[in-house]
Parts: structure tokens; sequence; C-alpha cells
């Protein structure tokens, strides 16, 4: 979808879509993936091209995709996720068949971790889909915002549990995260090749 046309699209918001059993499991092969890359050092599931080096900054990504990551230890999660944005996806976007996982990526923001560019946006992409794993009790700042056709900015009342889902070339940010630690989980799903390494343009 052009861009023009994605920013003005809704966001839509599902509250507790996912429960906190599943956010734990995600939590805890988070936690796995860190001790494992802090033994052994660099591992698979951080590297990225195109972000090198960010598990010792602010905003750390895993990606879960890699290697069939979430397929092998979470299935029905990742089931629930795809069926989830299907479901969600109000603009036609994904065809049965004609979609594949682009990137599954579990985002740990500490204080000054941010994606704080107006105009940021999942370039390639069809539908993504932010799950919020903390408790917003947890951390100040770090609110998701988009910015929409008349340039305002809106913020969403994203809560533990929730689910937005929204055209991946929709401008959205995460703003700076001022104290605690903010956990979200991002899927991104495009008409290309299923991605099992890094992520793949």
């Amino acid at each position: 979808m052009p861009i023009a046309d994605a920013v003005k699209t809704r966001v839509v918001h599902l509250k507790n879509a996912f429960t906190f059993e599943e956010m734990t499991a995600l939590d805890d092969l988070y936690k796995r993936l860190r001790e494992e890359d802090a033994a052994m050092g660099p591992g698979e599931f951080f590297k990225h091209k195109n972000i090198d080096g960010l598990r010792d900054s602010n905003h750390v990504y895993a990606f879960f995709h890699v290697n069939n990551l979430i397929d092998q230890e979470l299935p029905d999660i990742l089931e629930k996720m795809l069926r989830t944005m299907a479901e969600a996806d109000e603009w036609d976007l994904l065809e049965p068949g004609g979609h594949n996982v682009r990137v599954m990526e579990y985002h740990d923001y500490m204080p000054g971790g941010n994606q704080c560019d107006p105009h940021h946006r999942d370039g390639g992409s069809l539908v993504t889909m932010s799950i919020m794993l903390s408790d917003t009790s947890e951390f100040t700042g770090g609110e998701f915002t988009t910015e929409e056709e008349d340039g305002e900015e809106i913020e969403y009342d994203f809560q533990q549990g929730d689910a937005l889902v929204f055209v991946s070339e929709k401008y959205h940010s995460v703003q700076v995260v001022e104290t605690g630690c903010r956990r979200s989980f991002v899927t991104e799903l495009w008409s290309g090749p299923r991605c099992t390494i890094d992520r793949e343009f």
C-alpha cells in the first residue's frame, strides 16, 4: 500500500489479546537467549546486518524467526499471532497463501531506548502487530504513537496484553523510555518468502 494511503488507515487496537501465560513464555525465551548470548558470545538471534551491537545498548532486539526458533519453541503462540493478524486485517492485505513471516522481534527498551523517527515505517511489509509485554507500571515514557495524515500525533493507551495491528507502511514510533523497562513483541508479514536469517529485504 502506498505510504500516502497507509497514513490514512487506522490502527486496530485489540484489548487483552494475549494472556499472561503467553507473554511470560515470550519473556522466558528471550531471557534464555540473553543468557546463552552472555555465556557463549554473540548469538545468531541477535545478529542483523543493519542493527549490529544492540545487545549492549538501551534497545535490544532479539529475532525469534531466525532458524524458525518460534515455530519450534512456541508454535501455539505463533499460530495465535498469525491468526490474530489475519482476523484484524480490515485492509485485505493478507491474501491466503500470499504472505509470510518477515520478522518476529522481541524489543527490550531500557532508559533512553526509543524509535522516535516520526516517519518510521516497516517499509516493504504488509501488516505489523505489536504486543505490549510489560505492565505499564514498570516504565515511564515509551508511548506508542502514530503520525496521521494531518500531521497530528496520536498516542495509544497500550496496556499489557494488548495488540496493535496496523498497515506496515503507516508511520509509527516509540517515544523515549524514561525509567524502567518496556518490553514488546513485533511481527511483520510480507509477500516475500519466509525469513529465517536476520531480516531479509
